[in-house]
């Protein structure tokens, strides 16, 4: 039994007249009628009359196509998806060793009619979006930090939310330039400051300065790189390049398989490692009075200063400053509880100086520096915390 399918083509679809293009409503339609009309197509026996039918229906808009393909000059992105799309729905030659099956090819015809109706969409361009972004960028309304969602910018770029996908290419555009980061979640990040430290620079330091202090005296030994990495909210091989760095500056010794060790004799003055209970009257000076010091209330501020670093946000001066304040009122709060629980622990106490000399250090002059150190001070309080137990 032979089935014949009809499908609607646009007459003079191939025609450089911009009227001869086929609407949304069109499109819509035929999208559609492509849909019922390969509904019975069985994926799994392949058949080539089933190929053949695919392209019958599908080529007569390939040339729309290729036109949308040569106006995405300036978008690497968008000019990527169309000619992904165009070569997923050609015929390939008759000697050609791989033919595609009929269930990729299907979805290969089927996402070029979804395309083309996209595009069909009154609105802005994916070129003229980008460029509207980095304007924002530029002039601030978009800042150094912000977490933007894509739905928000195409409101504001009078993009249907349809063509919703033309923001993300512009996004990923940007994101190729450096201007912004973009997640899996449809959220944007506005980062990349000019301001921004090398991190591991800005480990060896910060770790300069703990030593300095006295939290990690002469001869001691740091923690290992993956404690490290937690108390520094930074990846392994960050904290690997910021000792490599302290080596060659004869700070410290590093050696693959063995702790780092702080060397005795340093290119700086240091002082002797701090009692902690001298370090809680200046802690008790900067806290931030009638804080939430509950366990619960402790490990919110800190994920707050966490996601801050994580996602590259910048709070307000104002909330930033609040929460350091809040933080150390917890470090002045749980300092002489870990103290009781862990007595003669040279590796706590360690922890216990980190974290009161990160409470009270001055801060960088940066942003990214002092989100940064909000988070390093977040880390060793929550730190603190678990090593107060039930004290807490």
């Amino acid at each position: 039994m032979t089935t014949t399918i009809t499908i609607s083509t646009t007459p003079g679809i191939q025609s450089s007249e911009p009227g001869d293009e086929p609407t949304f409503s069109q499109l819509l339609l035929i999208l559609a009628e492509f849909e019922t009309a390969t509904a019975a197509f069985n994926v799994f026996t392949d058949q080539a009359d089933d190929r053949e039918t695919i392209w019958r229906l599908v080529l007569p808009w390939l040339p729309l196509a290729e036109k949308r393909l040569s106006e995405a000059g300036g978008s690497l992105a968008d000019q990527a998806r169309w000619q992904e799309i165009v070569t997923g729905v050609q015929r390939p030659d008759v000697d050609a060793e791989i033919i595609p099956d009929v269930g990729t090819l299907i979805h290969a015809a089927w996402r070029l009619l979804c395309a083309l109706l996209a595009a069909s969409r009154q609105g802005p361009g994916v070129r003229e979006i980008a460029e509207r972004i980095r304007e924002s960028v530029a002039n601030g309304s978009y800042p150094p930090g912000s977490l933007l969602a894509v739905g928000r910018i195409a409101a504001e770029v009078g993009c249907p939310l349809v063509s919703v996908g033309r923001v993300r290419l512009a996004v990923r555009d940007l994101e190729a330039e450096g201007l912004i980061t973009f997640s899996s979640a449809d959220r944007i990040h506005v980062g990349y400051r000019s301001e921004a430290v090398d991190q591991p620079d800005q480990i060896a330091a910060w770790l300069c300065v703990l030593i300095q202090a006295g939290v990690y005296p002469p001869g001691s030994k740091l923690p290992t790189r993956l404690a490290l990495g937690r108390a520094l909210v930074s990846s392994q091989s960050f904290v690997a390049d910021g000792l490599q760095l302290l080596h060659g500056q004869n700070v410290v010794t590093n050696r693959n398989g063995v702790r780092t060790v702080v060397r005795p004799t340093l290119p700086f003055p240091v002082v002797p490692p701090p009692d902690v209970d001298s370090l809680l009257p200046r802690l008790r000076d900067m806290a931030l009075p009638g804080m939430d010091l509950s366990p619960t209330g402790i490990r919110a501020v800190c994920h707050r200063a966490h996601t801050w670093w994580r996602s590259r946000l910048t709070p307000h001066p104002e909330t930033l400053h609040h929460t350091l304040r809040t933080l150390a009122a917890a470090a002045e709060h749980l300092l002489p509880l870990a103290v009781g629980q862990h007595p003669n622990n040279p590796d706590v106490h360690a922890t216990l100086r980190r974290t009161a000399v990160t409470a009270l250090a001055a801060g960088p002059s940066n942003s990214d520096g002092q989100i940064w150190r909000a988070a390093c001070l977040g880390a060793a309080v929550r730190e603190v915390l678990d090593l107060a137990g039930d004290a807490a």
